[in-house]
């Protein structure tokens, strides 16, 4: 069965991931920080979610992409913030993920549209 890692610092965003993740029906690893996250790295995931600022770091999730595409090019990574700009959506992209989501975004509901970005990830992988 298929596995993903979901990533956030903040507890309460960390379950929305993960139960957004679920609706996939594959297994899912959740984690606080994007250090436990990367020494996990060395299992196989088919897909990471993952915030873009955790704790006192602003980029930590391009930290997980960066040692995720280290480790296996093909493994899509969405990045997840709430603080978007046009600035770190380039950049996620030039870093190789395969989706950057506004946890924001106004009149959207973010855990279907990442539902939805979830199902495309693993079927594109």
């Amino acid at each position: 069965m298929s596995s993903i890692l979901v990533v956030d610092d903040d507890p309460v965003q960390l379950a929305d991931l993960k139960l957004a993740a679920e609706a996939s029906g594959r297994t899912v690893r959740a984690v606080k920080n994007h250090k436990e996250a990367v020494d996990l790295l060395s299992e196989k995931f088919d897909l990471i979610v993952t915030d873009l600022a955790m704790e006192d770091d602003d980029e930590a999730g391009f930290s997980v992409l960066r040692a995720a595409r280290e480790r296996d090019q093909n493994c899509p990574v969405i990045i997840v913030t709430g603080r978007p700009s046009p600035a770190r959506s380039r950049r996620a992209v030039e870093l190789g993920a395969f989706d950057f989501v506004d946890r924001n975004a106004r009149n959207v509901d973010v855990t279907r549209l990442l539902q939805h970005k979830i199902t495309l990830a693993l079927h594109h992988r």
